[in-house]
């Protein structure tokens, strides 16, 4: 009798803890948004516990045939150890935040993100279902009812619905990760849910860069493409993690580049310069695009030839002694030399006199 009466009493402790999560579920949380359709929808959530440490919610959206993204919002991506992780299901988009230190919210006011659909379809958020919120003390609370704003007489709407009886999409919000999804699978263990990170392009003068997503899972490959304005070449291009720490990047051509996404928010910055205009090559039969005409240009850039006379550089001809020592002593940067010549067959005054002569003084 006495087991009897231990086990009913335990039954009535779990239910008055029960009813009093439910009573505070039905104390006005309201869904913030936009009631005006658009291809993103920022939304957020007032009359939350000060203390929130996680948060799950369900939204339903206005259209049900596009892909949806969620991005968190930038206060959130602040907070140590910060987790987000979504998943759509038609028209209904379930959304999971924890934080693995401090709270969401301190102020019961929290602003979530931003829902964007792939394709630019316009859309409204039409409700927000399944909210559930673990507090910083790990007390669990579902709220089955949840106003919205827009036109509304501003009532509370907790008007006597069976909140023992409310459908639950059988999502639990687990401290330790993901959240589990109607199907029972755990979105942060085995991939059925996305983790998102968001990715931040950091505008620059003299191009841009386009990033294949806004935002990405760990692990997955990302593809940049750097496009300069007229004038402008990509001088360097840098992906930096939450900390600072460079992101490696492999250059695949054509101005695109990819980055494995790791497991923080990353920067994307770039640096574009004017464009150096080389000159023009004086010699007519050294023809752009042949194998020689960078080789070319170089040598007479710097000085080193100066091609045979009447415009021509001669990339035939057979390259002698004379010639040979002039570049090395042009290399050299044509030191003034004294003394006499001591080969019988360099006559002073020659083009390459002073170059033999300088040649024998420094052997």
């Amino acid at each position: 009798m006495l087991r009897k009466l231990s086990v009913l009493f335990f039954t009535l402790c779990l239910l008055t803890a029960a009813l009093t999560s439910w009573a505070a579920a039905a104390s006005g949380l309201r869904l913030v948004s936009s009631s005006t359709q658009a291809a993103s929808q920022e939304v957020g959530f007032s009359g939350l516990p000060s203390n929130c440490q996680s948060f799950q919610a369900t939204f339903t959206l206005s259209s049900s045939d596009t892909v949806y993204n969620f991005t968190a919002h930038e206060e959130l991506d602040t907070l140590p150890g910060i987790y987000t992780t979504y998943k759509q299901e038609g028209g209904k988009l379930t959304v999971y935040v924890t934080t693995k230190s401090g709270v969401l919210t301190d102020n019961g006011t929290l602003t979530l993100g931003t829902i964007s659909a792939s394709d630019s379809t316009q859309f409204t958020v039409e409700e927000a279902t399944g909210v559930k919120v673990v507090d910083s003390s790990h007390v669990e609370t579902t709220y089955d009812t949840v106003d919205q704003d827009g036109p509304s007489d501003g009532s509370d709407n907790g008007d006597g619905s069976d909140n023992g009886g409310g459908s639950d999409n059988g999502s639990t919000p687990d401290n330790g990760g993901g959240s589990n999804n109607g199907g029972g699978s755990d979105s942060g263990n085995n991939g059925s849910g996305t983790t998102s990170r968001t990715i931040t392009i950091q505008s620059s003068l003299g191009g841009k860069v386009i990033s294949s997503a806004s935002q990405a899972v760990p692990g997955k490959v990302i593809t940049l493409t750097a496009t300069p304005n007229s004038g402008y070449v990509l001088q360097s291009l840098r992906v930096s993690d939450a900390s600072g720490k460079s992101v490696s990047l492999t250059h695949q051509g054509n101005g695109k580049y990819t980055f494995t996404m790791p497991v923080s928010a990353v920067t994307v910055s770039a640096v574009f310069e004017a464009e150096t205009v080389k000159p023009q090559l004086p010699f007519t039969d050294v023809p752009a695009g042949s194998w020689y005409y960078d080789a070319v240009q170089y040598v007479y850039e710097e000085g080193l030839m100066g091609g045979t006379g009447n415009n021509r550089f001669s990339p035939d001809l057979t390259t002698s002694r004379a010639m040979i020592v002039t570049i090395l002593y042009r290399l050299e940067g044509s030191p003034a030399v004294t003394g006499g010549m001591s080969f019988a067959d360099v006559s002073d005054g020659q083009w390459y006199s002073d170059c033999v002569r300088r040649s024998k003084s420094a052997a």
